[in-house]
């Protein structure tokens, strides 16, 4: 998407120059901006919202500057709920105050307010669970558990949440869970227990592998991202392979992935080209981004057709290759979150009131 008024590829954090003013114990985060015009004309000026295709971990820290506790209220429908689990994830990190709104009577904030008023979305804010209870209603919906085998796998997967919170917090969920599953709570601690030993042996051998990677791999001049994201930069790499030699994939994919997704810079222009490309018709032959690449380039993009034989040629690898980079992507941080000047947002106001 190009950049407008009130869209930035930038990390900005939309309405935060407004929602900060008086120190807000908490702020509301939604997921786009007008969700935030709708809340602040009903009086609930500590909403904001983040610019861009997700939330990172710059405009998380910048946030936390201005709060103790947010307050995720993105949209009921699966992409949002997807981005909420995100958002827990990056918000965890910074360690403040989660609590999750449960959207009822409505797909997002303007919604509500539109159809049942203020009051309602008071109502619903001040029934917000927090993230750990959010996350555990998560598992609940996933399994069965009338049967031994879904209780045993929803105790397993409520562990490894509860890993990640303090022991104080594990104590008091392990006794509820217990009572509630017939199981000991002695089990549940244990489980937990496993649960981050598994989680700090996975986060070592990666900054293990990251440390490899920054010292033994050869400088990239085409690419000299690479050796520093070689994850990421492989999946760019036979994201674009996949769709070069399999052009009719793009239309299935295309909703999923933007120039945003990618982490290198340069599998970021190649994708450019390339989906400019496909969006006019104008097919994948090599030839065609001769214009906009130099030599060395382009033997670069040669090299990913040839990993022709290496692919599986599938939807599904393409898939694998989306997942790896939303992942990547949630790691990094990205600078100069920028924010809307105030008469920006008050033109927000005035053309809004006007339509």
């Amino acid at each position: 998407t190009s950049d407008t008024l009130v869209y930035k590829k930038s990390n900005g954090v939309f309405a935060l120059n407004f929602a900060k003013n008086g120190n807000p114990d908490k702020l509301i985060v939604c997921e786009g901006y007008m969700d935030v015009i709708a809340l602040h004309q009903a009086g609930f000026t500590n909403s904001i919202a983040c610019l861009g295709t997700a939330l990172t971990q710059e405009q998380a820290r910048l946030i936390s500057r201005y709060t103790d506790e947010v307050i995720l209220s993105y949209d009921s429908d699966e992409a949002g709920q997807k981005a909420t689990r995100r958002a827990i994830g990056i918000f965890g990190q910074t360690g403040l105050k989660i609590r999750v709104l449960k959207l009822t009577g409505g797909k997002d904030p303007d919604e509500i307010i539109k159809n049942y008023g203020r009051e309602k979305f008071q109502n619903l804010l001040d029934g917000a669970a927090n993230d750990i209870e959010y996350s555990i209603l998560r598992e609940r919906e996933k399994y069965d558990l009338d049967s031994i085998d879904g209780r045993s796998k929803f105790l397993t997967a409520v562990a490894d949440i509860l890993s990640k919170g303090n022991p104080i917090e594990q104590d008091m969920y392990a006794n509820k869970l217990a009572a509630e599953m017939a199981v000991s709570k002695d089990a549940i601690i244990q489980e937990i227990k496993r649960a981050y030993k598994r989680r700090t042996r996975a986060q070592s051998k990666e900054q293990f592998n990251e440390i490899v990677r920054d010292t033994v791999m050869p400088k990239d001049n085409v690419n000299p991202e690479r050796p520093k994201h070689y994850k990421a930069a492989r999946a760019e790499e036979t994201l674009i392979a996949t769709i070069m030699q399999n052009p009719d994939f793009y239309k299935k994919i295309r909703d999923r992935v933007n120039e945003d997704i990618f982490v290198t810079d340069f599998n970021r222009r190649v994708w450019s080209a390339l989906a400019n490309r496909l969006e006019n018709g104008r097919g994948t032959d090599l030839s065609l981004l001769s214009s906009e690449f130099t030599p060395e380039e382009m033997g670069r993009i040669a090299q990913f057709i040839s990993m022709r034989d290496r692919l599986s040629n599938t939807v599904a690898e393409c898939d694998d290759c989306i997942k790896v980079l939303e992942k990547e992507k949630n790691k990094m941080s990205v600078s100069d979150a920028s924010q809307l000047s105030d008469e920006e947002f008050r033109n927000l106001f005035k053309n809004r009131n006007g339509s």
